[in-house]
């Protein structure tokens, strides 16, 4: 018997992806998913840790093609694996509202959700002759994105799937970006409230945090959003 023919038998346990409300089976980070984790974070390249955070997915989720999922999808997920690998708890430290002093709080992983499932709103009426029909981002657009207006507007204009003009509609393809700009360009600053209305409904990691801060004794109230923010 060769040693190629060793197979290990690993425990699986049942997700269910956000976006589909699909079951899936996950099963627990391996030696190699820990090795390709380190070397993307020590590279401090952002699409090397995006590329890796999705390998991860792939090796460990059974049961959905990761190119299908959205970023928040990938995030859950990844969450809940390292819950079933490393913990079910994260520690990490929040300021004190009164004081600003740092304080160790424990996050129980198992209860961080998706938030916005329902609420969110993809079709972004602009004026009465206009609409954007807008996707989800998936996780590489956000490659780049800066604070800069430029680059969030860009970020914006990727994820426009159709423009509904009048009786027209325009599948929107990567050629037809830059003309997607040039409209939110055109826009009022209230109409532009409209597409701040799909930034605000996106679906997230959200979770509310309680703690008492251990200098000064004030209760504090947090909400606490994004993947990066319940890892140590």
């Amino acid at each position: 018997m060769s040693l190629k023919n060793i197979k290990l038998d690993l425990p699986t346990y049942r997700a269910t992806v956000p976006s589909s409300q699909k079951e899936v089976s996950i099963i627990p980070f391996k030696v190699k998913d820990e090795k390709l984790l380190l070397i993307a974070s020590e590279s401090k390249n952002e699409q090397q840790l995006i590329d890796s955070m999705k390998k991860v997915i792939d090796n460990n989720v059974v049961g959905e093609d990761v190119n299908n999922l959205y970023s928040y999808d990938i995030e859950y997920l990844f969450l809940r694996i390292r819950a079933i690998s490393i913990g079910e708890t994260s520690n990490i430290q929040l300021k004190c509202k009164e004081c600003e002093t740092a304080n160790d709080v424990v996050i129980d992983l198992t209860t961080v959700n998706v938030i916005n499932l329902d609420s969110f709103n993809n079709k972004i009426k602009l004026t009465d002759t206009l609409m954007f029909q807008m996707d989800p981002p998936n996780l590489d657009k956000y490659v780049g994105v800066g604070n800069d207006i430029e680059s969030l507007t860009r970020f914006l204009a990727t994820n426009v799937s159709k423009v509904f003009h009048g009786d027209e509609i325009y599948d929107v393809g990567p050629s037809d970006i830059d003309d997607v700009i040039n409209i939110m360009n055109e826009l009022t600053a209230e109409q532009f409230q409209g597409i701040q209305t799909y930034v605000d409904t996106l679906p997230k990691l959200s979770h509310d945090v309680n703690f008492v801060c251990t200098h000064c004794g004030t209760d504090n109230s947090q909400n606490i959003q994004g993947l990066s923010n319940f890892l140590a």
